[in-house]
């Protein structure tokens, strides 16, 4: 999944699979409802090429199933999935960060985990930390339709230059070109989809302290979605069962990431 950078830890709810449990409604029926769900490529978090298509599809289509729904799943650039579960054309966005950009359209189901957001620079420019000073008339570059950068907008003067980009593959690639001096996502994502762009690139960058926010990450579902209410309930009784055993535990392993667990108030 990714490269890491074994300073960091990745942190993550804990819990697991119960495989071959199906869950029942109040009548005792069984619920078999297929549901569609997309994500993006997203270093070792989602992509076509991974094992079950990555940490975030493989976990969240899991908890579903536990819940008793069929899952389809499809990778896709992010803001086709942003808009199109929007629209309803999917059921879910399978993990996106809670804040302003999303709030007007979207509930959030349970968190799933919590990200570092961090300044990303190469290590031939010179910056040393993420401090104001550091990054004062600095060109940067992010993703669009982004939630969870809300210190960053709240900054974005301290900058010469902005680029906003559509793909995680042209915000590292801007990076290696020296179109901007910094990019700014969670670290590791990026340091592991980095050497798909330009091969060694992961060696040439640095991850700047500190890092700019932490930020808490949930599934995503359409306020507009007629099923809203009850795929929001039975997510979260299947997420709370699953916390009880070792399936995000077991989760992070098969996906080779570092993991920390939150404290339970925050989960």
């Amino acid at each position: 999944m990714k490269i890491f950078n074994k300073a960091k830890c990745k942190t993550i709810a804990g819990s697991v699979l119960i495989a071959g449990m199906t869950y029942f409604s109040a009548s005792g029926a069984a619920l078999s409802e297929t549901l569609k769900i997309c994500y993006l490529e997203w270093g070792s978090m989602g992509g076509k090429a991974l094992p079950d298509l990555g940490y975030i599809p493989d976990s969240v289509t899991k908890i579903l199933e536990h819940a008793g729904y069929q899952v389809e799943v499809s990778i896709l650039p992010w803001n086709r999935c942003i808009q199109q579960t929007k629209a309803t054309k999917f059921d879910l966005v399978a993990d996106a960060w809670r804040g302003p950009t999303f709030d007007p359209d979207f509930d959030y189901l349970r968190m799933h985990h919590i990200d570092r957001i961090n300044y990303v620079t190469l290590n031939s420019s010179g910056i040393e930390d993420a401090e104001n000073q550091s990054l004062k008339g600095k060109r940067v570059g992010y993703l669009a339709t982004s939630g969870g950068l809300e210190k960053f907008y709240e900054n974005q003067d301290l900058f010469s230059y902005v680029a906003k980009v559509n793909y995680e593959d042209a915000m590292l690639r801007i990076l290696a070109n020296k179109r901007v001096d910094i990019i700014l996502s969670d670290p590791l994502a990026l340091l592991a989809a980095a050497d798909g762009v330009k091969p060694g690139l992961s060696k040439e960058m640095k991850v700047l302290e500190p890092p700019l926010q932490l930020n808490l990450a949930s599934p995503l579902i359409s306020k507009k979605h007629p099923k809203k209410a009850e795929i929001m309930e039975r997510f979260s009784q299947a997420f709370g069962a699953l916390r009880k055993t070792d399936f995000f535990e077991k989760m992070m392993k098969k996906h080779g990431l570092l993991i920390k667990y939150p404290a339970e108030d925050q989960l």
